[in-house]
């Protein structure tokens, strides 16, 4: 099934790059690639492969080979971000364990190979125009899935293509009755912030088709999205999606930013006051409200009460002296490789690791394993990535204002969210993805504004996005 697939999007592939142009091919297949089961993977070398990295580098090599294949833009911030965050990764492993010339392909693999698709497929806004259709389709159908599966009480991947490894979170997982959708992906989580990043696309494709007069069932598009990323039934990515609609509103309504402005201020005072209230209502939301039922363990000497919600919390007890020893480039990916991680902790925790074995906290596992230099790559990289979408959301001559605006408001959001979730691959490429196509906006030539029939100015793209 894994060499099926890999066919298939290498079919399309090739077939897109005749028809329709190299960077939409390549573009492209990164999207379709996100319908396939992402436990799908081939062991190369020890290293796991899915087809998120197969598509994309079959993508990239087509595109490479392309003989009109032009390396345009110069290098902006987010790359050297990503130069960084690589560069640390093999410091740090070649520290720990020695080097290895696999060491230079894991850290590529890991974080530049995406990152690089989204750079080289969009170079223009009229790239994003093009591949709108794809991105809303891919959306759709993956809300279509996540409303379906709840329904269904059952995922039909597993029909397709066997059960996913169980070893992240139980495969029947429900809250209120209803199975947690998981889609293509490993944990509800995970799906409900792969849709997050997908959102902006559903929005844009909204306006698209309302200025244009055209039918309206597209207008339903960002509701059916949001519709999927409810159906998970996942806290996280469900309060991304507030913040997310509360970015999009403070950049696309100028009359109204004041006011949202001063709502946040006030919900945000409001949390820290009734503090207590807020995480019985995480509580209720995930089921776990029954104080008899709640397990106790020991941090820092003492037994403290333990949940879902609490778990989250909890985590910066046990983990931030080891963060300490953790220094400028932690102890590399083989000690956290798996959980509970393999890093120095004293005898007196082993009980408390047992209950606190998954670090649901990408900046706390990053810092393990990278050190403080990890940390601050990863930051860089998504706060350039938001930044590079922020500008052309502000621009008036781009007619993509609003999609920009959601991919900042995305962005944003998952970085968030990433207090509360480490960073698998399988919504990971996505964003790395998103991150490379910024930079590949950010890097473009200036575009020349002509000015239209009425007077007004318009912008024309340079290129075609062939």
């Amino acid at each position: 099934m894994w060499w099926l697939f890999l066919t298939l999007l290498t079919a399309w592939n090739v077939g897109a790059t005749i028809r329709m142009g190299r960077r939409f091919a390549l573009g492209s297949t990164i999207l379709l690639s996100f319908l396939v089961p992402c436990w799908m993977q081939l062991s190369v070398a020890g290293l796991p492969i899915d087809l998120r990295v197969a598509g994309a580098s079959v993508a990239l090599i087509t595109y490479c080979l392309h003989p009109r294949t032009q390396w345009l833009g110069p290098i902006v911030f987010a790359d050297l971000a990503m130069l960084s965050l690589m560069t640390v990764h093999v410091v740090s492993d070649s520290e720990r364990d020695g080097f290895h010339w696999l060491i230079l392909l894991r850290a590529y693999g890991e974080w530049g190979l995406l990152y690089v698709a989204g750079r080289f497929a969009i170079q223009h806004t009229s790239d994003l125009r093009r591949l709108l259709p794809v991105a809303c389709l891919v959306a759709l159908l993956l809300a279509a899935w996540s409303i379906t599966e709840p329904a269904a009480h059952c995922n039909p991947a597993d029909y397709l293509v066997g059960h996913r490894p169980t070893d992240t979170a139980a495969s029947t997982a429900s809250r209120a009755g209803l199975k947690r959708a998981e889609g293509p992906l490993q944990h509800p989580i995970y799906f409900g912030l792969l849709q997050i990043l997908f959102f902006p696309w559903t929005l844009e494709a909204a306006r698209s088709w309302r200025n244009r007069g055209g039918p309206r069932w597209p207008l339903a598009a960002p509701w059916l999205s949001a519709g999927g990323i409810l159906a998970t039934l996942s806290r996280g990515p469900a309060l991304a999606l507030v913040a997310m609609l509360y970015f999009v509103g403070l950049l696309m309504l100028p009359g109204w930013r004041k006011g949202l402005l001063a709502l946040g201020v006030c919900a945000l005072l409001l949390a820290s006051v009734r503090y207590d209230t807020v995480l019985n209502g995480l509580n209720f939301w995930s089921g776990d409200t029954s104080l008899k039922h709640r397990p106790k363990i020991l941090v820092d000497g003492r037994m403290v009460e333990y949940n879902g919600t609490l778990h989250r919390l909890l985590i910066w007890q046990v983990y931030l002296r080891v963060m300490g020893r953790a220094g400028l480039l932690g102890f590399g990916t083989e000690c956290t490789t798996g959980f509970p991680v393999r890093v120095p902790f004293g005898p007196e925790d082993k009980q408390t690791l047992e209950m606190l074995r998954y670090v649901d906290n990408e900046y706390i596992l990053l810092d393990l394993r990278f050190g403080i230099l990890g940390v601050a790559g990863l930051l860089a990289l998504l706060l350039s990535a938001a930044t590079n979408f922020l500008r052309l959301s502000l621009a008036t001559a781009n007619d993509c204002r609003l999609l920009c605006a959601g991919m900042t408001s995305a962005i944003c959001a998952v970085t968030l969210a990433l207090l509360t979730v480490w960073l698998p691959h399988d919504f990971g490429a996505l964003l790395l993805w998103t991150a490379g196509v910024g930079s590949g906006l950010r890097a473009a030539p200036v575009e020349k504004i002509r000015p239209r029939a009425s007077g007004r100015s318009d912008q024309r793209v340079a290129g075609n996005g062939r």
